[in-house]
């Protein structure tokens, strides 16, 4: 309850990408919870608070000379956030995903993510230390639904209704679907995902202030990453939002996220790295 409190200021005063605090925030909860095995997916990119690798590091250094001081085991896996992680980006749209995840429809770049994250903590804890058997113990809990289930379990125990993940429609829905229409014909070249995160906030996504209140059913269907070819005029994705003018508009924002490029471009690695 405090660090969300803290968190909030952090987000309205400019702090929220500030290192100490950020190894604050993650490892207070972290040893609060008792945890003697940690996994930190450390995202770098234009939708992360961590630009470049440089930064990356010494947030990586910052996180597990926090945790071995206090005897936990860490692991930080660095991951690419130039573009949307999955195809949606929103409160509950993201919960959406996670429950279509867990019932085996996997978009590439969070199945792969997911799995090397799981694959490192079953090493991490000596639960499996070979690769390939503990990706396919991954694959099992998904695939016999094991999962699904403790992830209801997570949502009862924290008060929420886990019927969600048997009838999604229970999620809070917006009002209006609105299509993202392609700037040109091209390749996407690059996707400014900072941009995306604040034209969101126009739809209440986020918080504008302290005193914000976020409307979790808002945000949009970003399904296209760099390297993907793309029409003019063609449907680039979909914003859910409660107003129709201020969808209108922020579809338009959107749209200008995405620079294409007349040359193929080649796709980017999810996984950057380790420490």
């Amino acid at each position: 309850p405090a660090d969300k409190r803290i968190y909030a200021l952090r987000d309205v005063t400019g702090t929220v990408e500030s290192l100490p605090l950020i190894t604050a925030s993650i490892m207070s909860k972290k040893i609060a919870e008792g945890a003697a095995n940690l996994v930190i997916d450390l995202k770098i990119g234009s939708g992360a608070f961590i630009k470049d690798m440089k930064n990356a590091k010494k947030l990586a250094k910052l996180l597990k000379t926090t945790g071995e001081n206090l005897g936990q085991k860490v692991k930080v896996i660095f991951t690419n956030m130039n573009a949307p992680l999955g195809n949606y980006v929103g409160n509950s749209l993201e919960v959406l995903e996670t429950i279509e995840f867990l019932k085996g429809k996997m978009p590439a770049d969070v199945e792969q993510i997911t799995k090397a994250l799981a694959i490192q903590m079953l090493n991490l804890t000596g639960i499996e230390q070979n690769r390939n058997k503990a990706e396919k113990m991954i694959t099992e809990v998904i695939t016999n639904h094991k999962a699904l289930n403790f992830f209801k379990n997570f949502i009862e125990t924290q008060g929420g209704d886990p019927a969600v993940c048997d009838d999604t429609s229970l999620l809070p829905q917006a009002k209006y679907e609105l299509n993202i229409k392609s700037p040109a014909t091209g390749y996407i070249k690059n996707i400014d995902s900072q941009a995306i995160g604040y034209a969101l906030v126009d739809l209440n996504a986020g918080r504008k202030t302290l005193e914000s209140k976020i409307d979790h059913s808002t945000g949009a269907y970003l399904p296209y990453k760099i390297g993907d070819k793309l029409q003019k005029d063609e449907k680039l994705g979909t914003v859910f939002a409660n107003n129709k003018k201020t969808g209108k508009a922020v579809a338009a924002k959107l749209a200008k996220c995405y620079q294409l490029s007349a040359e193929p471009i080649a796709k980017q690695p999810i996984i950057l790295g380790e420490s």
